[in-house]
């Protein structure tokens, strides 16, 4: 898969996104993220792996900013 779209809204199984440094993963993850548990998938299936504690609250912060483009509540989130 190689289109933002089509890895978003796939729900059928576990994706794997390999891509360098500043092209997108953590956007794209939150957006696949949200899009997950507003088609009301249990939070407690989904897993995301990041590679330190920068990218972990990058991802976090991404996810709850209120100005941001998906503002999950907090207690959606494990």
């Amino acid at each position: 898969m190689n289109d933002y779209e089509e890895i978003v809204a796939h729900f059928a199984s576990p994706t794997l996104v390999l891509a360098g440094p500043s092209a997108g993963k953590t956007y794209l993850l939150a957006d696949r993220i949200k899009r997950l548990l507003d088609s009301r998938i249990d939070k407690d299936t989904i897993t995301v792996l990041t590679f330190g504690k920068d990218t972990h609250r990058h991802m976090i912060e991404e996810l709850l900013k209120p100005d941001g483009d998906f503002k999950i509540p907090w207690d959606n989130l494990p």
